[in-house]
């Protein structure tokens, strides 16, 4: 993808005409060297209302990511509002998601979780798209500043190296860090003594999992977190059809941790079975039924799959959230207990 390079009040800045090769009219602009340090050079993944560009830090000449609001994402303004008013209300909404993801970024590096990307850096400069709509809000673009990671994601692993699914108890050593890392999440938790803040991490996937060399797994993208303060929600957040449990679907609710505890038996359920939940909810909507009537069935899962293991992630992927474990902390200490016993009885094992 070449960039297009102008100036604007004086600086380089590169635009890419087409950043979604999904949607033919989505341009993004940055400036080539974003707060006077970072020199960008391409576009290193793109979600839905986000942008996440590739860059070197030329302070510390290491290579890091920077993840960027999309601009051209925002959805068209409902009839009798105001379009500009609109816009600028959304680009304030998705600013404070992407506050919000350096937020808890920090707080979950801080708790030693390194599970996580390290948050380099969190910093503000022009936007030139925006100039022209509203000028103070073009002065202040923000940018979340990352560690460069390296490898693939989970969902490409699966694909390509266990198309029929993956060893139970690799599985296990590989996510679990994931559940641990969502369990101290979900905790309630008081920033600097003021209001009590409620996270359900809401999306989790092996496309949101990245495997580094050493086999170690991280988690990305904490924009779909759905964020409760004080008993009000201020960012909904999203979620993945095929992976998020029924409750998702529908009217937009306060969500409980049992609806992470969904997404993680999806996930282990893809992992160790080698289907993709999405497909699965493609075909169940194509045969005409109900979105929010989807479930996966653990009784699927391969016969290979350890009767105890089976019975954690059917605890998971119950329909009614009564019926689940309660959070990711439940699921990480049967995880824990289940991998302990495998491993002994391994041992003991002539």
């Amino acid at each position: 993808m070449d960039p297009q390079s102008f100036l604007f009040r004086g600086r380089p800045f590169l635009r890419f005409p087409r950043i979604d090769p999904h949607q033919p009219d989505s341009p993004f602009v940055v400036a080539r060297i974003l707060s006077g340090r970072y020199s960008v050079s391409e576009p290193f993944a793109v979600g839905e209302t986000s942008v996440v560009l590739a860059a070197r830090d030329l302070r510390t000449d290491r290579d890091v990511l920077i993840k960027a609001v999309r601009t051209d994402a925002i959805l068209p303004a409902p009839p009798g509002v105001e379009p500009n008013a609109w816009r600028i209300e959304e680009l304030r909404r998705a600013r404070h998601g992407l506050q919000t993801e350096r937020r808890l970024l920090v707080r979950l590096r801080n708790a030693d979780i390194n599970a996580v990307p390290h948050p380099n850096d969190f910093v503000y400069d022009v936007n030139a798209d925006l100039d022209a709509i509203e000028p103070a809000m073009a002065d202040r673009e923000p940018y979340l500043v990352l560690q460069k990671l390296s490898g693939a994601t989970l969902e490409a692993v699966i694909s390509q190296e266990f198309p029929r699914g993956m060893n139970a108890l690799d599985a296990v050593r590989l996510l679990l860090p994931i559940v641990q890392a969502l369990a101290f999440l979900e905790e309630p938790w008081q920033h600097d003594a003021g209001p009590t803040w409620h996270v359900v991490y809401q999306d989790l996937k092996p496309a949101n999992l990245v495997i580094g060399p050493a086999g170690r797994a991280t988690l990305l993208d904490f924009g779909g977190c759905q964020v409760v303060v004080n008993g009000v929600p201020v960012l909904a957040g999203s979620h993945t059809s095929g992976y998020s449990p029924p409750e998702c679907h529908g009217p937009p609710r306060v969500l409980l941790p049992c609806a992470d505890v969904y997404t993680i038996g999806a996930t282990f359920f893809h992992a160790l079975s080698g289907l993709d939940p999405i497909a699965l909810f493609a075909d169940h909507v194509q045969s005409g039924r109900p979105p929010g009537e989807f479930v996966l069935d653990a009784s699927a899962l391969p016969r290979r799959t350890p009767p105890p293991l089976r019975s954690i992630l059917a605890s998971c992927l119950a329909p009614r959230p009564s019926d689940r474990l309660a959070d990711a902390r439940q699921v990480a200490n049967q995880l824990v207990a289940w991998r302990n016993s495998a491993t002994n009885d391994l041992a003991d094992t002539p």
